[in-house]
């Protein structure tokens, strides 16, 4: 994945940047917005807790996307204006398909009529 800033602006009032983020990436999917935020750490050399992902514009068969990204300069802060469930979440892992145990069904002996 491919990373160019676009734009950088800093908001002093809510204590964060505004980030503008050109990426080109390969592959038949956007990558998701967990990927996105660590790399865009990695960029700007801050920590992944503090990114947050606002926006990801891409045209459809596109492998370019715009992003906008928040970065803010305490975990506080984000907290304050992004609310909680904006706290980096984990990729979720693939799940592993669970194989159930073949059950055969077994015939059972027929009870033969007692004559007496």
């Amino acid at each position: 994945m491919n990373m160019e800033i676009i734009k950088q602006n800093d908001v002093p009032l809510l204590d964060r940047k505004r980030v503008t983020i050109k990426v080109t990436f390969s592959g038949k999917s956007t990558p998701t917005n967990v990927v996105i935020r660590k790399d865009v750490a990695k960029v700007l050399k801050v920590e992944p807790k503090l990114v947050v992902i606002r926006h990801i514009y891409q045209k459809y068969g596109n492998t370019e996307a715009k992003i906008i990204a928040h970065v803010y300069n305490s975990v506080e802060k984000l907290k304050v204006f992004e609310g909680e469930k904006a706290m980096l979440k984990e990729e979720p892992k693939a799940e592993v398909p669970v194989e159930t145990p073949k059950v055969e069904a077994k015939e059972t002996p027929k009870e033969e009529e007692k004559s007496e």
